[in-house]
């Protein structure tokens, strides 16, 4: 599945005023909150390829439907996962 910015901008669009005055309430009562969301946007989170399919045993594989199926489908999956 290949989304563009697009998409996701327009999906956020309808979010966005409830989510900034969310926002400016919890400004308002936790300290340091701007240190807060810094610390947010700067904590990654690896994705193990093996994540990406639902597995086997030492006996077969039992892939899935949608299962990327070369290490180009699972480089697109993790690039989606990033992106959202």
């Amino acid at each position: 599945m290949i989304l563009d910015s697009n998409k996701i901008a327009a999906h956020n669009d309808g979010l966005f005023t409830a989510h900034k005055n969310k926002l400016v309430f919890s400004a308002s009562e936790i300290a340091e909150t701007e240190n807060i969301i810094q610390k947010l946007i700067d904590f990654q989170i690896a994705i193990p390829s093996w994540a990406l399919g639902t597995g086997g045993t030492r006996f077969g594989r039992f892939p899935g439907g949608g299962e990327p199926r070369s290490i180009e489908e699972k480089i697109e999956d993790v690039g989606l996962l990033h992106a959202l």
